[in-house]
This record gives C-alpha cells, structure tokens and sequence, in this order.
C-alpha cells in the first residue's frame, strides 16, 4: 500500500470582474494520505466529503464489488479536522470512517473551497453596489449644493437676468 502524499493547494478556477472562486477538489485512494492548503489568511471551508466507492473510474482497481458504497458521517469528521484552518492533513482509510463496504477498494472525495477569496469576492460586490449607488447620488448632490449656495447668500432661485456674466454673479456669491 505505501502512503501517497497528495497535496491539493487551493487554486483560482475562474475570475470574474469582481468575483474570484477558490475552489478545491481532493481525491485519495484507500490507503493514501493527503494535505489541503489555502494560503494565509485564507480558511478552508468543506462543503462535501464522502469515503466508499461511487464510481469505477475514481481509483481504479481490481477488487471493485459495489459502487453502491458511503461511509456514514464523514462529512462530519472531514470538518473536523479541516474547517477553518489553513492546512489540514486527511487519511482514505477504514481506521477513519468504517468500512462501508468491506472487500471493495474505496477512495475518500473532498471538495472544499477558499474563504478568503468568497469573502472578498462578497465584500467586492458591496462595495461596487455602494460606489454605483454614490456615483448616481453626485449631480443631484451638485444641483442641490449650488441652490444651498444661492439661498444662503441671499439671491433669488429665480433668473431675472437670463444672460448674466460670470463676472456679475462671482462678486454675488462671495
């Protein structure tokens, strides 16, 4: 058997304009040993686990009698021992999920993804939503800092000289 050393370093899959997806896939056959890594101040977050045998192609070997085959629980115990951290090592083995199916080779399926980036990514679109949302607010913030401007010094909103020269208003508002 030996222990295989797999490492699933937490990998930019897609970006968009303001959304980046951290996303990682871990698969280890029965048997092997595994590490899930996001970079600080990254967290891992776990969203499915599952040890048994679902697939032929995952794993291939010749002692393959269900592919009808999870172990109960370990989602769970996955969690446990990543969720939050920035490195977790994890084991395909018996010892650490039962064995659901004895006398069949399993392989143990995590998927998880990078907090940090999902964080930003929400934290991106807020701040876009806010900018926008100033961005539509300016010209009548403009307009209604020119009328405050006009009232308080004492003039008229209403334009009895249409053609006023600059030079007429400017000695007017100071």
């Amino acid at each position: 058997m030996g222990i295989n050393m797999n490492l699933c370093a937490c990998v930019v899959l897609f970006v968009t304009v303001s959304i980046t997806t951290v996303y990682c896939d871990v698969i280890l056959c029965e048997g092997s040993t595994g590490y899930i890594e996001c970079p600080f101040p990254s967290r891992i977050v776990i969203y499915a686990a599952s040890y048994g045998r679902t697939r032929l192609d995952v794993c291939p070997d010749s002692n393959i009698y269900t592919l009808r085959c999870r172990a109960r629980g370990t989602l769970r115990r996955v969690r446990a021992t990543c969720q939050g951290r920035n490195l977790c090592q994890i084991r395909a083995n018996n010892d650490e999920y039962g064995d659901p199916c004895e006398g069949t080779n399993k392989y143990l399926n995590v998927e998880g993804a990078d907090i940090h980036a999902a964080v930003l990514a929400e934290r991106m679109q807020k701040l876009e939503k806010e900018r926008d949302t100033l961005r539509d607010n300016v010209p009548y913030l403009q307009s209604q800092s020119m009328r405050n401007n006009l009232v308080f010094t004492g003039l008229s909103e209403g334009h009895t000289d249409w053609n006023e020269h600059a030079d007429a208003t400017e000695p007017k508002l100071r």
